[in-house]
């Protein structure tokens, strides 16, 4: 029974929440008969190999007690999603707030359609940026952002 990367996403929140994780993101690849599920996780503080293990195994073995997402083979990958990982919801950029960020938008503002400036504020709907050399706050409709990144600086 084919499922979408959502459904998987619903199924495992729950399990990685109980165990202290955030769920980022399901990504399932490939063919129905042995799909590939790449699983990103969360932590304060940093995610663990013991923490991509732990969350590997409970979902492995609750799958081959069910049969309900994958019968038979499938390929998982439990990790964290690194320091360049996408931002894309709320979440995702709350939890980066002051931090120097490059946000790829759906329409163009004042002709670019690329910003560079730091996060000031996150609300549900609207995210405050401070372009870089530009002195007064800009507010974004999250809607209109596709993703954005960490500007990571050495």
């Amino acid at each position: 029974m084919p499922r979408t990367s959502n459904d998987v996403q619903a199924y495992i929140e729950p399990i990685a929440t109980a165990i202290g994780l955030e769920l980022v993101e399901v990504e399932v690849k490939g063919p129905a008969k042995r799909p590939f599920v790449r699983v990103l996780i969360y932590k304060e503080g940093g995610v663990s190999a013991e923490d991509c293990r732990r969350l590997a195994g409970q979902l492995r073995s609750r799958w081959n007690e069910e049969d309900y997402f994958f019968p038979g083979q499938h390929r998982l990958e439990v990790a964290s999603p690194g320091l360049d990982r996408p931002l894309k919801i709320p979440r995702d950029f709350a939890r980066n707030l002051g931090q120097k960020v490059r946000l790829f938008l759906a329409e163009p503002h004042e002709g670019r359609k690329e910003l560079v400036g730091r996060i000031e504020r996150v609300g549900k709907s609207h995210l405050t940026l401070l372009p870089e050399g530009k002195q007064a706050p800009l507010d974004l409709a999250l809607g209109k952002i596709n993703r954005g990144k960490l500007v990571i600086e050495f």
